[in-house]
């Protein structure tokens, strides 16, 4: 009679360990928004439930697995998992895998479930396409039989774009007699750490002229200018090189001016007996002249350090001379005749 009683017992129990026959599923995934820039945000969300007529799901029944795609997007641990059904789960985060795992924490019935939503924030550029974040839902009570694992897997992707450093509203060049005066405006400012001011006479190879710095990060609208006061011979060709606080950089696109420094340098009297005087404007200081008589004969070498220069000419014989003035870093050279007279 004993021995009845335990075998019945033992019935029973290997009975009671195979009763539950669930059916928890992964309805949907989906990002909001689906694309952000670097350092924006996007709520990930995913549903489950646990299917009408199924048995209840006891509590540490089953685990839910998010894993994100890293480097790419990331939680970071904060903040944690939200929604309606993220309370029916005990998380758990898992840093180096930039994973959350849950496990159950109370009974889940037929019907029973609801979204889970969890924050994260661009980390890298996905180059448009979209980096999956996986979700895998586990049995882990080996008392329950799931009558459908096929929806026990589900992913969604995230593209992230390369986050636009500065917004730029404007950017124009105008000549302000010998000068160039630029002006940009920007709209908005991420981690902007200075502007670059870049100048080119063929508009292909640029050198830096200047360095105005930027305003770190901003929403508002932010003016800018810049005033090249050496301006060379003939066009000149300016961009931006907008430099970041990581060292990244972008171009602004290219603008022009043309100056003719010739309309500016002068000789007079001319013819003269005695003497002329050469004048040249502020920004040719510096450079060279040379007066050549027409064998080639040179009669004046000198710096021009003044805007008014004095050529002595009374031991000179009469006839025509050549002027030959030359500033190689303004990319500027001049001939002019010079008449001595008896």
């Amino acid at each position: 009679m004993k021995k009845i009683l335990i075998a019945c017992l033992l019935f029973l129990g290997i009975a009671d360990m195979a009763y539950a026959t669930i059916s928890p599923g992964l309805t949907g995934a989906s990002f909001t928004p689906s694309t952000i820039s670097v350092g924006g945000t996007s709520i990930f969300s995913v549903s489950f439930n646990n299917d009408f007529g199924a048995d209840p799901i006891p509590a540490g029944g089953i685990g839910i697995q998010i894993q994100f795609s890293k480097p790419n997007y990331a939680n970071g641990g904060t903040p944690v998992p939200a929604g309606d059904a993220a309370g029916l789960f005990n998380w758990t985060y898992l840093s180096g895998n930039e994973i959350w795992y849950g496990v159950n924490n109370q009974t889940i019935q037929a019907t029973g479930g609801g979204y889970i939503e969890i924050t994260v924030t661009g980390v890298s550029n996905t180059n448009g396409s979209p980096a999956p974040t996986t979700v895998n839902l586990f049995i882990l009570n080996g008392a329950l039989t799931d009558d459908n694992s096929a929806d026990n897997n589900i992913s969604a992707g995230l593209v992230v774009d390369a986050a636009l450093p500065i917004q730029l509203l404007a950017f124009s060049a105008e000549k302000q007699e010998l000068q160039s005066y630029l002006q940009w405006a920007t709209a908005t400012e991420i981690n902007n750490e200075y502007f670059q001011v870049e100048r080119s006479g063929d508009g292909e190879h640029f050198d830096p002229i200047g360095q105005v710095a930027g305003a770190g990060n901003s929403s508002l609208r932010k003016d800018y200018n810049y005033i090249d006061a050496h301006p060379v011979q003939g066009l000149n060709y300016y961009r931006l090189r907008q430099v970041d606080v990581d060292g990244l950089y972008s171009f602004s696109p290219i603008r022009a001016l043309k100056f003719d420094l010739r309309e500016h340098v002068f000789i007079y009297p001319n013819p003269s007996k005695s003497y002329a005087i050469v004048e040249t404007p502020d920004i040719l200081r510096g450079c060279t002249m040379e007066v050549y008589d027409i064998h080639g004969k040179k009669y004046v070498e000198l710096e021009l350090n003044s805007d008014k220069q004095e050529v002595m000419m009374d031991d000179w014989p009469s006839g025509s001379y050549t002027v030959k003035i030359v500033k190689k870093e303004s990319h500027y050279e001049d001939t002019r005749t010079l008449i001595k007279q008896q």
